[in-house]
């Protein structure tokens, strides 16, 4: 696995802002097909197991459930058994699951940094007098329906703000991934704390921003070359 930013599929994550979901409407009304999924149709990819077994057919990442579906028939699908899969293969993109399913951006050594893209619930605003709404986040009436697969496909009663979030993470797939960050790479090179601390001085990195985040993963990748 190279350590080029992967820009097969949508990009519909690039400078997205918060979308309000209107009372009476449903969070898919605002996602159509080409900004629901990870690639422009269903693509040939394997499924993995841990048991060295394997699945091939057509998939993709589904952005607002956070599922791996394939088509079966007339039917769009979700693989269930998340706990038993090694790894997905869809053309040559990798993910693992991990707390949700993570995309491999770069090997960085005997590390990997992933990206985890997702639809966040960010608000919900509560209906007031004279048809005004005012914030509410944290709510808790909405958190049976968010822990559902199925939410984004039910009518909502409040107004509700989502987001297309994207996140990256570090690890590897025996020892887990954690949130990237100067304190994990400074815990996982110490050996380098004054070249990766002279690093970010110079190059200040946003971890929300994917460009610096893998430029800042191809340093660390040098790094470990040299250990």
């Amino acid at each position: 696995m190279g350590a080029a930013l992967l820009i097969a599929g949508n990009d519909v994550f690039a400078q997205q802002p918060s979308i309000t979901v209107k009372a009476g409407t449903k969070i898919i009304d605002y996602f159509p097909s080409e900004k629901r999924f990870r690639y422009i149709g269903f693509q040939k990819g394997r499924v993995v197991f841990r048991d060295g077994t394997y699945t091939a057919t057509r998939l993709n990442y589904n952005y607002l459930n956070g599922d791996m579906q394939f088509i079966q028939g007339r039917d769009t699908l979700s693989i269930a058994n998340t706990d038993q899969i090694d790894f997905v293969n869809i053309d040559k993109d990798t993910f693992y699951f991990d707390n949700g399913y993570l995309e491999v951006l770069a090997d960085i050594g005997r590390l990997r940094l992933v990206r985890k893209q997702y639809v966040k619930t960010v608000d919900i605003k509560k209906q007031e007098a004279y048809g005004m709404s005012s914030s509410a986040s944290a709510t808790t009436s909405y958190s049976s329906i968010q822990s559902g697969s199925r939410y984004y496909n039910l009518v909502v009663q409040q107004d509700v703000v989502v987001r297309m979030q994207k996140e990256f993470y570090m690890g590897s797939p025996v020892d887990g991934f954690q949130l990237f960050r100067k304190k994990f790479a400074l815990e996982m090179f110490p050996a380098r704390e004054a070249e990766i601390k002279r690093y970010l001085k110079e190059n200040p990195v946003d971890f929300y921003k994917e460009e610096e985040v893998l430029e800042f993963s191809l340093f660390l990748k040098e790094l470990a070359e040299k250990e």
